[in-house]
């Protein structure tokens, strides 16, 4: 969904199938889906459908959206459906999409690996934020592909300026007794995720079950950081 509506940004007719006629049903009648893209607005020119034959119906080219590890089940299925001629590219073999900066560039704006954790943290939680809640679709592309078997085999081949920048301030503060040592994925979970978790509630509009409407501000942002900041810390 997040690529078709960037193509449909882009100016171009996209149609979406879906596996699911709920999914289709509401795509068309409510421009949105909110099962796999909520909280985002889908523009007119991006249809939904669950019927492969009628998703193919005209099209001059096709983008497989579908995992990896799945694209060659996948085309045993469509491949007789696939119209002739027709160019077919998959996403877990990396369409490039000039975006400007990406994420791993914003976040670094301001932001020194030598500062110390607290400040450091705080200025990655602003840029954060900032970028997903500005870029909604790019945010879930972005999780995707983080998911996905392609971003593991890039970084066994390449360090990013983020990756080294981030690894730095992580050994820094260590060495300087403002952060436990933890394994990755802990330290993860727990300086990012409840940030991210809680851009997702707002983008969708509601919180938890029975809790009403959720938006997120300035001060519940400050008020959660204080609380990563004193879990991490010595």
């Amino acid at each position: 969904t997040t690529f078709a509506k960037v193509l449909a940004d882009a100016g171009r007719d996209v149609t979406l199938w879906a596996r699911r006629e709920s999914v289709a049903t509401a795509i068309r009648d409510t421009r949105r889906n909110p099962d796999y893209l909520p909280g985002v607005d889908l523009p007119e020119n991006l249809h939904g459908t669950s019927d492969f034959d009628a998703a193919l119906d005209g099209v001059d080219a096709v983008v497989l959206a579908v995992p990896s590890q799945a694209l060659r089940e996948n085309m045993r299925v469509f491949r007789d459906s696939l119209p002739a001629r027709i160019p077919v590219v998959s996403l877990a073999k990396g369409v490039e999409i000039g975006t400007g900066l990406r994420m791993s560039e914003v976040t670094l704006q301001g932001f020194d690996p030598e500062m110390h954790f607290e400040e450091g943290l705080r200025i990655q939680w602003l840029n954060r934020a900032t970028y997903c809640l500005q870029y909604p679709e790019r945010m879930h592309f972005m999780e995707q592909m983080r998911l996905s078997p392609f971003h593991d085999r890039y970084h066994q081949v390449q360090e990013s300026p983020f990756i080294k920048a981030m690894k730095t301030f992580v050994r820094n503060a260590i060495e300087r007794k403002e952060l436990v040592r933890l394994p990755v994925e802990v330290y993860w979970s727990i300086a990012f995720a409840p940030l991210y978790q809680l851009v997702k509630f707002h983008m969708s509009r509601r919180g938890m079950p029975g809790s009403g409407a959720f938006s997120l501000n300035e001060t519940l942002i400050n008020t959660t950081l204080e609380l990563v900041l004193k879990a991490l810390k010595p």
